[in-house]
């Protein structure tokens, strides 16, 4: 059986990383101030080009289908796309949320082999 993903599990496993890397203290962006700006510009298109993969695969027809992984690339192009730390912050806590979810779906998904 997997391990849970239970809120303590994902603080568990924050600490586990911080205590394996060590606290970081990295800039959200590196270059210039004018590279960052291009960088955000560029991110932004991505972030837009997934929304819209999102947008129509959350369509009701039952023949077109989402996956996860457009879902976290949008969600991580809209965090490196946003230059206010306050915003930034409450995109990575969405995206955490979304990898919790995803980690969830595998959970109810995928078969335990204990039970075969």
């Amino acid at each position: 059986m997997t391990e849970p993903t239970t809120p303590q599990a994902f603080t568990d496993a924050v600490a586990a990383l911080v205590a394996q890397l060590g606290e970081q203290h990295l800039p959200a962006l590196d270059g210039t101030p004018d590279a960052q700006q291009f960088n955000r510009e560029q991110y932004a298109i991505y972030a837009r080009s997934y929304g819209r993969v999102n947008a129509r695969n959350y369509d009701p027809d039952p023949n077109i289908h989402s996956d996860w992984s457009t879902v976290l690339l949008g969600a991580v192009y809209d965090v490196v796309r946003e230059a206010d730390p306050t915003q930034q912050r409450n995109r990575l806590i969405t995206l955490a949320a979304l990898t919790q979810a995803w980690a969830d779906d595998i959970d109810r998904t995928t078969p335990d082999p204990e039970e075969h």
